[in-house]
């Protein structure tokens, strides 16, 4: 019953009156009918129809957006399935579907109307970012070195408007609606599910954790094969800290270092990092 109602107030506003509109015009017949038989006056009848759907209409305005509340979790759900990554979490993690439903059915029930996108999209990112990173660090050598291209590619893009550089770097970007295209948004998911699916189909751990230590003399190695100065590796860590523009130049050049490793160097050096990351929590 909710996928009903939720595709009927999918249709196009002047289909749902329409809809509205003949129910009345069905119930004032019916009325209509009555009163021919009582008081054999047409006129009246007419008027009577002719009310019950003007009626029926108002009662739409008043009736949608109730139905729209009930059964918006629905129409969310059937937006998000049309991603790829959604498809692929919640086939491999059900009960990440069940989390995500219940997510929406609070936000929809307790959130002010203008706040209702912005906690959807907050929710939805944080369940995405959730089986994304369990997942991150057994994905395969390919679909690693894709990612950290990727990630090179989308930095350098936003080079020009270096918060939105910073913030995408450290996972916390701030966009507004016009800023990123369909497209963007597409090849984003396409390669969080391609992550996902790799890490369950093709997983691919490093045979051999490595010491932080000996993770930073390689990547020191590599920023120097870089044309990049040490600097910029130890100064890593303020990224968030120091001025967009210094913040967006050190992530780009980490990016860029390990994107020209191969695939396999890159995605143990990567890994190790998130190892070290997870052990410092």
């Amino acid at each position: 019953m909710d996928q009903i109602l939720a595709e009927f107030v999918s249709l196009p506003r002047p289909v749902i009156y329409a809809v509205f509109g003949g129910i009345g015009g069905i119930i004032g017949a019916v009325i209509s009918g009555a009163v021919l038989k009582i008081f054999k006056t047409k006129s009246i009848a007419t008027f009577i129809t002719i009310i019950c759907i003007v009626v029926s209409i108002q009662l739409a305005n008043h009736i949608l957006p109730v139905l729209e509340r009930s059964v918006g979790s629905v129409v969310v759900m059937n937006e998000l399935k049309q991603y790829r990554v959604f498809q692929v979490i919640f086939r491999l993690h059900p009960e990440a579907e069940v989390e995500m439903k219940a997510k929406m059915q609070e936000i929809l029930k307790n959130s002010p109307d203008n706040q209702v996108m912005l906690h959807a999209q907050a929710a939805s990112a944080e369940i995405v970012a959730k089986y994304f990173t369990k997942h991150l660090s057994a994905a395969s050598d390919e679909y690693t070195h894709a990612l950290l291209a990727r990630q090179l590619d989308v930095l350098k893009q936003f080079k020009d408007r270096p918060s939105l550089c910073v913030g995408y770097y450290l996972g916390q970007p701030q966009f507004d609606k016009d800023d990123l295209s369909l497209e963007f948004i597409e090849a984003e998911s396409n390669m969080k599910a391609d992550i996902i699916e790799s890490a369950v189909n093709n997983p691919s751990r490093p045979p051999q954790a490595a010491t932080i230590e000996i993770v930073a003399e390689e990547l020191a190695d590599a920023y120097q094969q870089r044309g990049y100065s040490i600097d910029d590796l130890v100064n890593l860590e303020q990224v968030g800290v120091v001025s967009a523009e210094k913040g967006c130049d050190l992530a780009i050049k980490f990016s860029d270092v390990l994107a020209s490793m191969s695939p396999d160097r890159a995605s143990y050096i990567f890994k190790n990092l998130l190892y070290a990351a997870e052990q410092q929590k």
